[in-house]
């Protein structure tokens, strides 16, 4: 592959077609906001209530009854309504809101596989490699509708402190709220790294970045379960630009867990993004985490450093400059993870 090829391959950053949104923001939608506000069982229950009683009326309508009857029908047709809009204006932000990867980011991934310090393949994953041989390897979720590409200096630089790290792409939505498919990417992505690259990892990290943070968090809590599990070493997350878990509160915790787990949360003082999560969604997140979980601020930190994009809506602005950020991370990482 010559270096023009390499360059197009790391340029490279899809529009999303809407219609490829639809079925990740419904799920997101129903799962994470409409049965969390109450039980699909109570929903139906009133529709069925409110149908019952539609029914009943007759034919012969009284006025009041055709009033009533207009009534019930748009009770039951507001809420529909209205999930149709936020489905719609969500798949529009989808769409419209994707975060490209800066300049930066590119040339650190273009170097790296220049150098043969990197493997793309692309729409899965890239993986960066230590110099040396490698015995920890961290499963790396990006954050929602950022390219997989702006994380390439983080795993760069890890990379250079002994540590495999594979990032994980989420074309085309670049948001999945679902374990299961988020499991299969990266089972897929570490079973292709076995197969067809002879890579072996003694033990393996889920680490991620605001909602890919969420995602690392909710396959840690399921992978002891024979069923749902990616990797049995896993016992440690790394998790960064978050406070709260909106995709997956009810799946249990880490605090629970059979296994004997560590974390490591890492904010900037400044995220502006968090601060929006009310204390009831902070307290709940820390009650998943493992009571020995160390939590780090970065002072003049914000959302949207930990990788190279931005800016953010929302987020507030930094002090610090990104590899200022970046570096407190990779170092306190590095660390978290060789004890």
């Amino acid at each position: 592959m010559d270096k023009l090829s390499f360059e197009d391959l790391v340029k490279h950053d899809p529009p999303l077609p809407i219609h490829k949104g639809v079925i990740p923001v419904v799920s997101f939608l129903w799962n994470a906001k409409i049965c969390k506000a109450i039980h699909p069982l109570k929903l139906l229950a009133v529709y069925g209530g409110l149908g019952a009683l539609y029914k009943s009326l007759t034919k012969d309508q009284t006025k009041d009854q055709k009033w009533l009857r207009g009534g019930l029908m748009t009770l039951g047709m507001l809420p529909i309504l209205g999930f149709s809009l936020c489905t719609t204006a969500a798949v529009l932000m989808f769409s419209k809101n994707r975060k490209a990867s800066f300049e930066s980011a590119q040339t650190f991934l273009l170097e790296r596989l220049e150098s043969k310090r990197a493997i793309r393949k692309q729409d899965k994953y890239d993986v960066f490699v230590p110099v040396q041989e490698q015995k920890i390897g961290v499963i790396f979720f990006p954050g929602a509708l950022v390219s997989h590409t702006a994380y390439a200096g983080i795993a760069a630089a890890l990379s250079d402190k002994g540590i495999l790290v594979v990032v994980l792409s989420l074309e085309p939505v670049r948001f999945i709220a679902d374990t299961v498919t988020n499991r299969k990417i990266a089972m897929d992505a570490l079973k292709d790294l076995s197969d067809n690259h002879d890579v072996k990892i003694d033990e393996w990290i889920l680490a991620g970045h605001s909602a890919g943070a969420m995602t690392a968090l909710n396959l840690a809590i399921e992978n002891e379960k024979e069923e749902t599990i990616i990797h049995p070493s896993i016992s440690k997350v790394v998790l960064c630009g978050v406070s709260r878990n909106e995709t997956g509160s009810d799946l249990g915790s880490l605090r629970e867990s059979n296994k004997t787990f560590s974390a490591l949360v890492v904010n900037g003082t400044n995220d502006g993004i968090l601060k929006h999560s009310s204390e009831q969604e902070k307290e709940a997140f820390e009650n998943q985490l493992p009571e020995d979980t160390k939590f780090l601020s970065v002072e003049g930190g914000n959302h949207a450093q930990f990788a190279h994009y931005g800016p953010q809506s929302m987020d507030g602005e930094a002090t610090i400059s990104m590899e200022e950020q970046q570096k407190i991370l990779v170092e306190t990482t590095s660390s978290f993870l060789s004890k």
